[in-house]
């Protein structure tokens, strides 16, 4: 059953159900207005078969469908299943696509065993970089070391798509896509549809959050999707930061997110004014004013905890989850407890080299987390073959990194999450 309202994971645009375009299945149907002469025809239907299907000008069955404002394929689980937006952000080189790897990897499992929630991906296309990425770390059998690109900046292609709005040029981020419902062993299982999510993500390039004169402007939107989503996570990044080095924690460049062969460009950008930046946009789009405080969840994600986790007295050996029994079965909960007990122990770390993050933090939201995670559970190394830095996937083992996701997802959807206050 289609809902009433849709939400557009591409330009955010909300709509009624009536207006969505399908998408001409004959080859000869070819040509739209927003996307181009090579893509097929976008068209409001007026006939349909006997199973309500609509078809195209030439008869054919249609399968796809597009949003009505920017005429982009929409996956069929927006159609259904209510939208939950949420948006990571971060300086360049600050590890994003190593913990999104790490993560989208680790949930489908803990999540089916653990929580008795299915986490799916409805639309592989849709999640391709994501998955190449998760590939090149997880399912990789290479004995050499291995890498990710950094998350390029606006273009069309892999990581952006190109909309024509009567000749202005429009570019939006491709956003991952993912299903989340409640499997029959779930204890909420018999309210399913009330717990069924289409979770979006996005991941920009940290570039897009550089404090800039002109940021984000209408012809390239590419981080507007803050005024939708229901939690921010903000990936930081200790190692980048010379003052943990001055401080007396291990220095080096642990980053080893690399666009060919080259450093990353601001690779030691300011993370302070990353974040106040963010804000700042974050006011904007969501008409706040400075006396308004966010209550969404805004979840400071600590990145590569196996460098500086015994500095803050921080062991991620131990996951954050219990067994617990439940309606005569055996389920797992979240320890909100030591999730906060780890939260404050990493924000007394930071906070003595880094105070005006947690300032411009805690002076903007009242849901403040800090979560330590290790994307790879382990610091690189060189490749005595190659000379190439990087990790071996078969030594990755990611802690802490769906942490963040579980306490969201058990915050922002009653009984999807089993939590306890332990």
């Amino acid at each position: 059953m289609l809902l009433e309202q849709i939400d557009c994971p591409h330009c955010w645009t909300r709509f009624p159900a009536e207006d969505i375009l399908a998408v001409a299945e004959d080859p000869t149907l070819v040509g739209d207005s927003r996307l181009g002469d090579y893509e097929q025809k976008r068209f409001l239907p007026t006939e349909f078969n006997e199973h309500g299907e609509p078809l195209d000008l030439r008869g054919r069955v249609c399968h796809r469908f597009a949003c009505p404002n920017c005429h982009l394929n929409l996956p069929a689980c927006v159609l259904e299943a209510p939208t939950l937006f949420m948006s990571i952000a971060g300086a360049p080189a600050s590890g994003k696509s190593f913990y999104l790897a790490a993560a989208t990897y680790n949930l489908p499992g803990q999540m089916l065993n653990g929580f008795s929630m299915n986490f799916t991906e409805p639309d592989p296309v849709m999640n391709e970089r994501l998955i190449k990425d998760r590939d090149r770390l997880f399912i990789n059998v290479t004995n050499s070391t291995v890498t990710l690109d950094k998350t390029q900046e606006p273009a069309a292609g892999l990581y952006y798509d190109d909309v024509d709005f009567d000749g202005v040029q429009t570019i939006y981020p491709k956003p991952f896509i993912f299903n989340i419902s409640p499997r029959t062993n779930h204890p909420a299982h018999e309210d399913a549809a009330a717990l069924m999510r289409t979770f979006c993500l996005y991941d920009n390039a940290g570039e897009s959050y550089l404090p800039r004169a002109y940021a984000d402007p209408i012809t390239l939107p590419v981080t507007r999707h803050l005024a939708r989503s229901a939690a921010i996570f903000f990936l930081f990044d200790p190692t980048q930061d010379a003052r943990f080095v001055r401080a007396g924690n291990r220095p080096g460049d642990h980053n080893v997110e690399r666009d060919n062969n080259a450093a990353p460009q601001h690779a030691n950008a300011n993370q302070e004014a990353v974040v106040a930046e963010l804000i700042r946009r974050l006011r904007d789009y969501r008409h706040m004013n400075m006396r308004d405080r966010f209550q969404e969840p805004f979840i400071v994600i600590v990145s590569k905890a196996d460098v500086w986790g015994s500095y803050a007295g921080v062991e991620l050996d131990i996951e954050p989850i219990a067994r617990m029994r439940s309606n005569n079965r055996i389920i797992s909960a979240l320890r909100a407890g030591m999730i906060r007990e780890f939260s404050s122990k990493t924000r007394k770390f930071l906070l003595k080299n880094s105070p005006a993050l947690i300032a411009n933090v805690e002076g903007f939201a009242d849901n403040v987390l800090y979560i330590p995670v290790s994307a790879t559970g382990r610091e690189p190394e060189t490749d005595a073959k190659t000379g190439e830095i990087g990790f071996h996937p078969k030594d990755i083992k990611p802690k802490w990194v769906t942490v963040p996701f579980l306490y969201a997802l058990a915050r922002l959807i009653p009984d999807s999450v089993t939590i306890l206050d332990r």
